[in-house]
């Protein structure tokens, strides 16, 4: 079982979505879904959508107000898509957010993970209307 925090965070008709990811040797991944992270052995949703906002888009707590009463939960089976083959029971957990200071337009930040072997450079994040990323 994984578990993993998926965070909404709006603007106007528009939610935030990141967009791809850039790796440290040039590569990059499509993502296009809200910023999200799993979650580590023993730590809470909230805690893990702090982490994420800190580390994939430089935001510090005092900036990030996580809207508690947002949070659902649900468990999707899958395919895991690094382990082709092996069906994954995923705890997805989901919350908004309100950030301040935000840029209204498309924007890009690096990735700060305190371990310095993660292969991600940096991230691109794009407003898109919250139906399109459904």
């Amino acid at each position: 079982v994984i578990s993993v925090v998926s965070i909404l965070v709006r603007k106007e008709n528009d939610i935030l979505i990141e967009a791809e990811q850039e790796f440290t040797d040039g590569r990059r991944r499509m993502r296009n879904h809200p910023p999200s992270e799993k979650m580590r052995a023993g730590e809470n949703y909230m805690a893990a959508a702090r982490r994420c906002l800190q580390e994939e888009m430089q935001r510090k707590d005092r900036d990030v107000k996580i809207l508690e009463l947002t949070h659902t939960e649900s468990y999707v089976l899958m395919e895991s898509p690094s382990y082709p083959g092996l069906k994954t029971k995923y705890m997805m957990h989901s919350v908004e957010a309100l950030i301040k200071g935000l840029p209204d337009t498309d924007f890009f930040t690096s990735e700060s993970a305190q371990n310095s072997k993660d292969p991600i450079k940096s991230h691109h994040w794009a407003w898109v209307a919250e139906e399109r990323s459904q």
